[in-house]
């Protein structure tokens, strides 16, 4: 059996496109639950305004994964922060589960389920992202590309969900 490994294939900033970014915002609170129409126009400004904090220091990250294991899990995705007790370093949120190609969504799984499939890729957003801290995996430290803008099929599979 093959080992299991795990390849970042890109980490994506949704700030670098301008337009784009506007058009996610736009997406994300369209999304809210049917509440917000009953905002005022302060109050939606002010949930935008949240979202854009949320988003500013944020990166989705798309990688690899072959041959998971049992000790594969999203939960196990994790930026180290030396500034941090290791119980306050971000993790892998809102994670979608792609085709080996990119270029589909899996289906949908709840916390802690991943795809049974021998390979697949995940988008996975990482809050307060810091590179140079690097990304840790299930196996150990993962090797990161440069950040790049999102591609637009990114935009679509994995749209950001706002943080409760």
């Amino acid at each position: 059996m093959a080992a299991p490994h795990i390849r970042v294939l890109g980490v994506h900033s949704p700030r670098e496109s301008a337009s784009d970014f506007q058009v996610l915002l736009d997406e994300v609170i369209s999304r809210y639950p049917d509440e917000i129409v009953d905002l005022s126009p302060e109050e939606l400004a002010n949930v935008r305004q949240e979202l854009e904090v949320n988003l500013a220091s944020a990166v989705l990250v798309e990688a690899l994964v072959e041959h998971p294991d049992n000790a594969f899990s999203m939960g196990a995705v994790v930026q180290p922060d030396p500034d941090l007790p290791s119980n306050n370093w971000q993790v892998a949120w809102c994670e979608k589960y792609l085709t080996p190609d990119g270029r589909s969504l899996l289906g949908e799984y709840g916390f802690d389920e991943v795809p049974s499939e021998p390979c697949f890729r995940v988008a996975f957003y990482m809050h307060y992202w810091k590179h140079e801290n690097g990304l840790n995996g299930p196996y150990g430290p993962l090797d990161l590309p440069p950040i790049q803008p999102m591609p637009p099929r990114l935009w679509q599979l994995a749209p950001y969900e706002q943080v409760d």
